[in-house]
C-alpha cells in the first residue's frame, strides 16, 4: 500500500528551503524518510540543518494523505481519513528559527532580513538556482543591510511568470518586489543571468537603483560563442535543465571541488532539476539571447558599479566583466583567480568581503 505526502500550507510559508519540495505530491511506501531543512542559530551564527522525519503508514485507502504541519518545536504529522502516522525525531537541542518566506501578489516567493532601518539590498540569483544560493553570504550583509532575497519567476518557490519571460518581464518582478514591500531604491546584486536583470531594472527603472554589483553574468561573447550559448538554449528549451546539467556543473566548479565536495554541487542540481521546466527553458534563453539589448546601451547606464567574475569562468570571462566595467562610468572591476562560474559558492569569502567593501563606499 502506498500514501500520498503533502505539506501543509503552514510549513510551506515558514520555512525557507526547497529541498521538501521534491516531496510534495509524491508517492511512497511505509516508513518513508523526509530530509526537512530547517535553520538553527547559535551563537556561532545560523546553519543549515536536516531534519529526518520517518512516516509508518499501515494500510489504507490510495486517497488517503498524509498532511505535514509546523508545530514548533516538534514536526508534527497529522492524518485525514483512514491513515495513522508515527513520527520519530529528535528534540531540538537549541532555538530553532525558520525564516520567514513571504508571497508577493505575483507569487513571487522572498524574504527579508537585517535590520528594518538599513539600506536595502536585493540579491538576484542565477538561471536554476535559487535564493538559497545567498545562505553563505546573509551573516555579512544583514548586519548593515536590509536584504531582500527572492526567487525568479519559476525558479526555487516563486511561481511561473504569467507572460512569457524577457529580460523587462524579470525587471518588473523586482519593480514590484521593491513597491510591495516599501522598501524604495535598492542596491541590486546579481549573478549571471542576475546581473543582467539588475542592468535591465537600471534601464527601466533608474529611480530604484543605488548601486549595481554585477558577478560572473555576460557579456557581448561574440559570434561563435554566441551561436555555441544559444544552441544549448535552444536544447534547454526542447529537453528540459537535465538536458545540460552534467556539462554545467563542469563549466561551474573547479575539478577539485568536484571530487571533493559532492554535497553542494549535488544542491546546486537539485534546485536545477526542481525548476518549473518551461520558466527553466525561457530563463535559459534569455539568458543566452537577453545579452544583447545589455551590449553598450543607450543611454549608458551612469550608476556606482562593481563588476567582478573568476579567472577561469569561461561563460562569463574577466573580458567580458571589463567591458561591462568600461560602459558603466566610474565603475569598478575584480577578477578573483582560480575559481569558475560558481566561485561564490566554492569561497563565498572571495566575494563577500570586496561587495561589502564596494558598498559601503556608495
Amino acid at each position: 500500500m502506498t500514501h500520498t505526502l503533502h505539506f501543509g500550507n503552514q510549513f510551506r510559508e515558514a520555512v525557507n528551503a526547497k529541498s521538501y519540495l521534491a516531496f510534495t505530491n509524491t508517492r511512497g511506501g511505509a516508513g518513508t524518510s523526509l530530509m526537512i531543512p530547517l535553520m538553527h542559530k547559535d551563537d556561532g551564527g545560523m546553519r543549515s540543518h536536516y531534519q529526518t522525519i520517518h512516516t509508518t503508514v499501515p494500510d489504507a485507502p490510495a486517497e488517503d494523505e498524509i498532511l505535514i504541519r509546523l508545530a514548533p518545536p516538534l514536526v508534527a504529522i497529522l492524518c485525514t481519513g483512514l491513515a495513522t502516522a508515527m513520527m520519530i525525531c529528535a528534540i531540538w537541542a537549541a532555538m530553532w528559527t525558520i525564516p520567514l518566506v513571504f508571497r508577493a501578489a505575483d507569487d513571487t516567493a522572498y524574504r527579508l532580513d537585517g535590520p528594518e532601518d538599513g539600506p536595502p539590498l536585493v540579491l538576484i540569483h542565477g538561471l536554476g538556482l535559487s535564493s538559497s544560493l545567498w545562505q553563505a553570504h546573509l551573516p555579512a550583509l544583514c548586519g548593515r543591510y536590509r536584504v531582500l532575497s527572492y526567487d525568479l519567476y519559476g525558479h526555487g518557490q516563486s511561481a511561473p511568470a504569467e507572460r512569457p519571460l524577457n529580460l523587462s518581464v524579470f525587471a518588473d518582478q523586482i519593480a514590484r518586489l521593491l513597491e510591495e514591500t516599501a522598501l524604495g531604491p535598492a542596491h541590486l546584486v546579481g549573478f549571471s543571468i542576475g546581473g543582467m536583470i539588475n542592468r535591465r531594472v537600471t534601464m527601466d527603472y533608474p529611480h530604484l537603483v543605488r548601486s549595481l554589483v554585477i558577478l560572473n553574468s555576460p557579456h557581448d561573447r561574440g559570434a561563435q560563442m554566441q551561436q555555441e550559448v544559444e544552441t544549448r538554449a535552444r536544447k534547454a528549451l526542447d529537453r528540459g535543465a537535465e538536458a545540460t546539467l552534467q556539462a554545467a556543473l563542469e563549466r561551474w566548479f573547479t575539478p577539485e571541488f568536484l571530487a571533493s565536495n559532492a554535497e553542494i554541487p549535488q544542491q546546486v542540481a537539485a534546485w536545477r532539476l526542481q525548476a518549473d521546466r518551461t520558466s527553466y527553458g525561457q530563463s535559459a534563453w534569455v539568458l543566452a539571447h537577453g545579452v544583447r539589448e545589455l551590449i553598450r546601451p543607450v543611454p549608458a547606464l551612469n550608476v556606482p558599479s562593481l563588476v567582478m567574475t573568476c579567472a577561469e569562468d569561461v561563460g562569463s570571462t574577466p573580458q567580458m566583466s571589463r567591458d561591462i566595467a568600461a560602459e558603466i562610468a566610474g565603475a569598478e572591476c575584480q577578477i578573483i583567480p582560480k575559481f569558475k562560474h560558481l566561485g561564490l559558492l566554492e569561497a563565498p569569502e572571495a566575494f563577500t568581503q570586496p561587495v561589502f567593501d564596494f558598498l559601503q563606499r556608495v
